[in-house]
């Protein structure tokens, strides 16, 4: 029974991290990849699955909790998903390793959709839960125009593709929510096989696919990972609490699922709004400021844990001179 558990915080987590990371992203429903069922292809359950899983062990082993733990378990979620599911981390050298595993799978679909909104949800009250949903449903419109003067995949979706869209999207959301805040996430323990077999299947992709392809990848990924390694093994050695696994499961409120709501309608109103308008460029400063963010959270997390590390051996040593 606790397999199954596992199993199923897994499976809700892994639509969590592909609403943001696909169904957003791709906003542009009736065309290409931009359609339902094109984003949920067993393929790309299949590469997430196995991504959010060794995403959810990392956060279970290094006891990540706050944000800036949290967000740089994500950036080796978004390294797997960019540089080991597919190569983009290799090629526009050296803003592809930030854009988009720092700036959109980290910021985005880790700290806001997993960690952020989660904790929104399960607050007693409404107001975060509201504000933040409203938040996301305005970006997630304004992103959604860039498909329209996109100059690849330049696509204009009506409105009455887009509306339904956000509307059954969210509401899978929901029920993706409503899964984490039943099962009991102490349930979450995963074995030494298991971390075994989730490494295996990355190194062998990686180097099956991904080098022979892009040799440089060999002399990109492998450090980005253990340079991130060195603050997550801090972060173990100092956070007493348990992780953000266990420390996000609880109830949310019926009103609370009503503010999720907010999402949809909000991104549905904004993007009727920009229909009567001019078509606005909205992608390059959003790429712009989230690619900042992205390495100045990189930064922060990497100096904060740290002083941590650093304050926590001052006191243990302080705690053993006082020692008679």
């Amino acid at each position: 029974m606790s397999f199954l558990k596992k199993l199923a915080i897994v499976f809700a987590s892994t639509y969590v991290l592909i609403f943001m990371s696909e169904h957003v992203f791709w906003s542009k429903p009736g065309n290409g990849y931009g359609s339902i069922l094109q984003q949920v292809n067993p393929l790309t359950w299949i590469s997430y699955y196995l991504a959010t899983y060794s995403f959810l062990c990392i956060v279970h082993f290094f006891r990540v909790r706050d944000i800036w733990s949290m967000f740089l378990a994500g950036a080796l979620f978004g390294w797997l998903i960019e540089g080991v599911v597919v190569s983009t981390t290799y090629d526009q050298l050296p803003t592809s390793i930030c854009v988009t595993g720092l700036s959109w799978h980290s910021l985005l679909s880790i700290c806001v959709m997993w960690y952020l909104l989660r904790r929104a949800l399960i607050d007693k009250g409404y107001v975060k839960a509201a504000f933040l949903s409203t938040a996301l449903g305005v970006f997630w419109a304004t992103w959604g125009v860039w498909w329209w003067s996109n100059a690849e995949e330049s696509w204009v979706a009506p409105l009455d593709l887009w509306i339904p869209y956000t509307f059954i999207l969210s509401g899978a959301l929901m029920v993706a929510y409503w899964i984490l805040s039943k099962v009991a996430a102490e349930s979450f323990k995963p074995t030494r096989a298991e971390i075994f077999v989730l490494a295996l299947l990355n190194i062998g992709w990686f180097c099956w696919q991904v080098v022979p392809q892009k040799p440089i990848a060999l002399a990109i990924l492998p450090p980005l990972f253990l340079v991130t390694y060195l603050p997550l093994k801090w972060n173990r050695q100092v956070e007493p609490a348990a992780n953000a696994i266990v420390a996000l499961q609880a109830p949310i409120s019926p009103l609370n699922y009503l503010m999720l709501g907010l999402m949809p309608a909000t991104a549905s109103i904004t993007y009727a709004l920009f229909a009567l308008g001019r078509h606005v460029r909205t992608g390059p400063p959003i790429f712009l400021t989230q690619g900042l963010v992205g390495f100045a959270m990189y930064a922060t997390a990497y100096i904060i844990i740290f002083v941590r590390k650093a304050r926590s051996a001052s006191t243990c040593v302080a705690l053993e001179q006082e020692r008679p």
